[in-house]
């Protein structure tokens, strides 16, 4: 998993940059989206630096060096040791931590949602989306 202990995006532009830009056109909420947890713990201070609600929606690709502009993710694999327990328990340290929003992206399917929807509904924390588990 290269680039998993970096907070850069994969362009490798400061991620302050955009978080100014994204401030300024009037963002409501800062989220780092369809990326390795791993790397979106190392962001997390500085998206909630932001000053507005933030979180992620992390992916469960073991890389994602081979997906090329314009291309798909057929040829992408995915990670052996993210399942939903795993998932879950990363989910809900980002919400200890002060993250707002929690989800999912690639590869992390219902079964991750569902695993992570049980203890934040038993915590207090307002659910939303099309939730049917």
């Amino acid at each position: 998993m290269d680039g998993a202990t970096s907070a850069l995006p994969r362009t490798g532009e400061p991620l302050g940059a955009g978080l100014e830009v994204a401030c300024a056109k009037g963002a409501q909420a800062m989220l780092a989206n369809c990326c390795w947890p791993e790397t979106i713990s190392n962001a997390q201070t500085e998206l909630a630096a932001a000053g507005l609600p933030s979180g992620a929606y992390a992916n469960g690709f073991s890389s994602v060096d081979r997906l090329r502009p314009g291309g798909t993710v057929d040829s992408l694999t995915a990670r052996t040791d993210l399942d939903p327990q795993s998932y879950a328990r990363w989910a809900l340290g980002l919400v200890a931590r002060g993250g707002a929003i929690a989800g999912g992206c690639c590869e992390i399917g219902p079964d991750h949602i569902c695993e992570l929807k049980r203890p934040l509904e038993h915590t207090g924390h307002t659910i939303t989306g099309p939730f049917h588990a």
